[in-house]
């Protein structure tokens, strides 16, 4: 994992590394062929200062990521339960970083948001709480899985929005998602 830094001129370097992976990607490198040293060169650090900030290039990806979630949820409380919010303001943070994202995708990357969103976004105490359930010793196992399986397949939407060139609205997309989590594709609730 990267490492956290407090001093300024750190963050600096770690900025630095992060915008300089970025660039390349966007002008057309593959990650998978990149290497620590022409990361290092092109942000016109030594390798030392790498490792002092990274272990592998791809912390820089977990970095990457760490940022735009910051990002998101200066507008989003992921407390409250209202996937609606949630939801919608996911596809419209993705929406607005499309270009990103499919540099993401088109360098085998987007596992790393996937997982990300998954782990960040949807937690089971939060569905649970939601859904208002009260659950039987002997289904509790049930309902642990569930959000991340809902989580899963929206994963999969997100991919499948990548590669239908983001037809889609972020609200259609959060509806659905919403549906999708709430059960209400399966109850014929609209």
């Amino acid at each position: 994992m990267y490492k956290i830094q407090k001093n300024p001129s750190a963050i600096r370097s770690q900025t630095r590394i992060m915008n300089t992976l970025l660039s390349l990607l966007k002008n057309g490198y593959l990650f998978r062929n990149l290497t620590i040293s022409e990361i290092a060169a092109k942000a016109k650090i030594v390798r030392k200062t790498f490792y002092s900030n990274f272990d592998c290039k791809e912390d820089i990806i977990y970095f990457i990521l760490d940022r735009a979630f910051e990002l998101f949820v200066k507008n989003i409380n992921l407390d409250e339960g209202n996937y609606a919010m949630i939801f919608f303001g996911l596809y419209s943070f993705l929406h607005k970083h499309q270009d990103w994202l499919k540099i993401f995708y088109d360098n085998d990357l987007i596992f790393f948001a996937q997982k990300y969103i998954t782990k960040h976004i949807v937690d089971e105490e939060l569905y649970l709480k939601h859904q208002r359930l009260v659950l039987s010793e002997d289904k509790y196992w049930y309902y642990k899985y569930l959000p991340s399986q809902v989580m899963s397949i929206v994963c999969t939407t997100i991919t499948n929005w990548i590669e239908n060139g983001f037809q889609e609205s972020p609200k259609q997309l959060g509806k659905l998602s919403e549906d999708l989590l709430l059960g209400k594709l399966w109850n014929n609730q609209n």
